[in-house]
């Protein structure tokens, strides 16, 4: 089509606006604010003479208007005639009709609407739905403001580094998301400098960056990028990335309006940057309270020395396995374990080797306690306890001689024993199938306890370096007092 003559136009009663950016089917965008609405007529019959031509002024009045200019329409109260289905005039109300009359025409919602819609959908949306809706608000950027890619970077602390995050492509327009990770600031100096001092880059024809933007232009023209824009994306102070447009193969002026809804998109973005990152530091934080909590709970469950479970986790442990043999009517064996003449090793090697000898002893205990029926524990001083659950009597028997023979089997030099030259330790067993109710729990836990220390001590006065289950106890004890 022909366009629009100026000095027609000049020749009425308007003031023109011209934007040369790439309008409807590539004409040139244009138009015209009328200042007395008695000359009206003539405008609206050279405007009918546009679209027979096959002008779409609504368009261009849609397309071609800057934001500040709207906004100065709308306070001197201008509004807009229609002429045909399609074209419309200034006249002298309201200007925005033009979004609203315009939609009612194509059907198309107005791009500020959608981003409503979706930034609403964001304030509830979970993680996955989040991405979604991000990639919607730049699909819609893309295709409001005409362009080939549309995409966001996001900048590490200190703006040195930047990654692109989400990218949305027109068809037939190659992404580049992949490649374009941790691009520092040796990378694209210039570009990283335009976007800490002016936090935006326009560029209506990448050819005519200047000479100290080799880099970037180099990276564009790879890209076959021919114009590009980018907004920075701020949280309270600090610039956190940028949304940018390319032109691919074509070049653009950008304008306004393109900048200010850019820029809309961008700041719906960085709130729901800002919302992920403090979901995603709060869950941070619970992990590292979760992990604290663990640490201090094993803390208060382990030995500090042996490294094994101490009392207080044995005492839990043996409750534990209690009630569920109770439960399962199954059998529940304890054995009490102690060094023998554990002092006199002290008094001769010192503390140290006698911390070294409790440290050996434990691992010893572990690498023979291996089924999770059987669970380790240091009573206190050199004394240690094993639980056997579901296991029967000769079983745990064979597993605490096998104990006593490795532990003499370390060969750790104890001079001052009368029993070996090697350490050496004894071991009382109590074997029991439960059958008491839950209410004489801690009363039968304090008896089993009990008998293996009894047991125990009758493989001390045996000889020591041996099991003695609480059963020979009993036997060995009425032969004592008898003689």
């Amino acid at each position: 089509m022909k366009q629009p003559e100026v000095e027609y136009l000049t020749s009425l009663p308007v003031a023109c606006l011209w934007s040369s950016g790439s309008g409807v089917e590539g004409n040139d965008k244009a138009v015209a604010l009328l200042v007395d609405d008695a000359e009206a007529g003539d405008l609206r019959q050279a405007c009918q003479q546009w679209t027979a031509d096959g002008t779409n002024l609504a368009q261009w009045l849609l397309d071609g208007v800057p934001a500040n200019k709207v906004q100065s329409w709308l306070n001197n109260g201008a509004k807009l005639e229609r002429l045909t289905t399609e074209t419309f005039v200034i006249g002298n109300s309201v200007a925005v009709v033009v979004h609203q009359q315009l939609a009612d025409q194509t059907g198309q919602k107005p791009f500020d609407q959608i981003i409503s819609e979706i930034s609403t959908a964001l304030i509830s949306s979970d993680a996955n739905h989040t991405l979604i809706h991000i990639q919607d608000a730049l699909a819609t950027l893309g295709t409001y403001c005409d362009t080939d890619r549309c995409y966001v970077f996001e900048f590490a602390e200190q703006v040195t580094e930047m990654s692109n995050t989400f990218e949305w492509c027109r068809t037939g327009i190659s992404p580049h998301m992949d490649e374009l990770q941790n691009l520092t600031d040796h990378d694209l100096p210039w570009f990283f400098e335009q976007m800490r001092t002016h936090r935006v880059m326009i560029v209506d024809d990448v050819d005519k960056l200047p000479d100290e933007a080799g880099d970037e232009r180099a990276e564009f023209q790879r890209e076959a990028i021919y114009s590009v824009i980018c907004i920075g994306m701020v949280m309270g102070e600090e610039l956190i990335g940028f949304v940018g447009c390319d032109m691919v193969d074509r070049r653009r002026k950008w304008t306004d309006i393109d900048i200010r809804r850019i820029r809309l998109v961008g700041d719906m973005i960085a709130n729901t940057l800002q919302r992920i990152y403090a979901h995603e530091e709060l869950l941070n934080v619970q992990r590292r309270l979760e992990t604290a909590n663990q640490l201090l709970q094993s803390q208060a469950t382990l030995d500090g020395l042996t490294g094994i479970p101490n009392r207080r986790a044995l005492d839990e442990r043996l409750h534990t396995e209690l009630r569920r043999a109770l439960r399962h009517q199954r059998s529940l064996s304890l054995m009490m374990l102690d060094i023998d003449h554990f002092k006199s090793f002290n008094d001769r090697y010192g503390h140290l080797k006698g911390d070294e000898a409790l440290k050996c002893v434990a691992k010893i205990l572990q690498q023979q306690c291996q089924r999770s029926t059987e669970f380790v524990a240091r009573y206190g001083g050199e004394e240690f306890v094993i639980i056997v659950a579901d296991t029967e009597f000769d079983q745990v028997v064979e597993l605490g001689n096998s104990i006593v023979e490795a532990i003499e089997a370390e060969c750790i030099s104890h001079q001052d024993s009368d029993i070996s030259s090697h350490l050496t330790a004894s071991v009382g067993l109590h074997f029991e199938r439960p059958n008491v109710d839950e209410r004489s729990i801690d009363e039968w836990v304090q008896r089993m306890v009990e008998s293996a220390d009894k047991a125990l001590y009758a493989a001390k006065m045996s000889g020591r370096n041996q099991l003695v289950s609480s059963a020979r106890a009993a036997v060995l004890s009425t032969d004592r007092n008898r003689h």
